[in-house]
């Protein structure tokens, strides 16, 4: 029983990981950075309100996906997501992880498992001691980048609002620690 136990324990991570899939074969630069919201993923550019979501462990974070291009059914991809302020270039919060995208179809692939924490990067953002302003309701610059090892696949900034929905998120990002 105990060795059944052991084996279903060293098994399991793989069902995880994203290493077993395929390196992404890349068609082309596009990119578009994506935010979770209202149980879907949304198109994200300059002037979007990004939704803060109370974090498991504390905290609010927001959940970054990206769209590209790509050729294979499913594949793995590194994102790497910082929350900049614009008034001092300081990095507010960073999150790095693997994701695996597949094709919607369309030509373009996206998280899979988007519906997951696990399957979008958790940027962490509030409470900060390092914002120059509250993060609830003002504007940060947003930097997105995806790449298969160390091969940067694309870029993609831009300026957004993160957004608060509850009084505790709102109390988080307005005075937590400014």
């Amino acid at each position: 029983m105990l060795l059944a136990r052991l084996a279903i324990l060293v098994a399991l991570p793989g069902c995880f990981l994203t290493h077993s899939d395929p390196p992404c074969v890349m068609t082309g630069a596009d990119t578009v950075i994506m935010s979770w919201g209202s149980d879907a993923l949304h198109d994200t550019t300059d002037g979007s309100i990004v939704p803060l979501v109370s974090a498991p462990q504390g905290g609010q974070i927001m959940l970054i996906g990206a769209r590209t291009v790509a050729t294979v059914d499913r594949c793995a991809v590194t994102i790497n997501a910082a929350l900049r302020d614009p008034a001092n270039n300081r990095v507010i919060g960073l999150e790095q992880r693997d994701l695996v995208i597949g094709n919607r179809g369309d030509g373009w692939a996206e998280p899979l498992d988007w519906m997951m924490l696990s399957g979008l990067a958790n940027l962490p953002v509030c409470p900060t001691t390092v914002a120059t302003k509250p993060i609830d309701g003002n504007t940060f610059q947003l930097e997105v980048r995806l790449s298969i090892g160390s091969k940067v696949i694309s870029e993609r900034t831009a300026s957004i609002v993160p957004t608060c929905s509850s009084s505790y998120c709102h109390t988080d990002c307005t005075t937590g620690g400014l």
